[in-house]
């Protein structure tokens, strides 16, 4: 554990860890300021915030029921923009993540009959927080709204868990040579 934020544990199993830390305080700080029913929900949802290798790749999210917490892959990308930038994108990953926790609290499992329609509700609830932060930065909000297309979840929806298991530690391996070769 690095830190607690509004009584959310955060860890991260990367060494380096002080950008993500950075930029989640930002993201709270965007989501008190902005949308605090939201900031509930998150805290209502999960007890812990883990930064680490996902199959999904960069700036991606999931939601584990089990054991109430919200995965990111957090990874500060040049190309992506500046520390706004990612700590926006971030609260939004939060919102749309805690969004599934909501539904998973209301007995609504993630499955083949149920994913569509979810990822569209937390679709929409991400972009919803994310018109709000047009006030902080002019568009900002706008820029990184997303419009719902089931397709971009094939991938993940079709992927054996063995096939995910390879693909997050390919995920992690690149991710450590990047860091490496940065330091360097």
């Amino acid at each position: 554990m690095i830190a607690v934020i509004d009584g959310i544990q955060i860890a991260s199993i990367r060494k380096d860890h002080a950008d993500f830390l950075r930029v989640i305080r930002r993201s709270f700080d965007l989501l008190r300021e902005h949308d605090p029913k939201r900031l509930k929900r998150i805290c209502s949802t999960a007890n812990w915030i883990v930064n680490c290798s996902l199959d999904s790749g960069a700036m991606s999210g999931q939601y584990r029921g089990q054991d109430p917490s919200i995965l990111i892959d957090f990874e500060m990308l040049e190309e992506f923009g500046d520390e706004l930038v990612h700590a926006g994108y971030v609260a939004a990953l939060l919102v749309h993540e805690s969004t599934h926790g909501i539904l998973w609290k209301r007995g609504i499992r993630y499955d083949e009959d149920t994913r569509v329609q979810s990822e569209r509700i937390c679709m929409a609830e991400q972009n919803r927080f994310l018109a709000r932060l047009n006030v902080v930065r002019d568009g900002l909000g706008i820029s990184l709204q997303e419009e719902f297309q089931p397709e971009r979840w094939n991938e993940s929806w079709t992927m054996s868990d063995w096939q995910k298991l390879k693909k997050a530690i390919q995920r992690m391996s690149e991710f450590e040579k990047r860091q490496k070769a940065d330091s360097a």
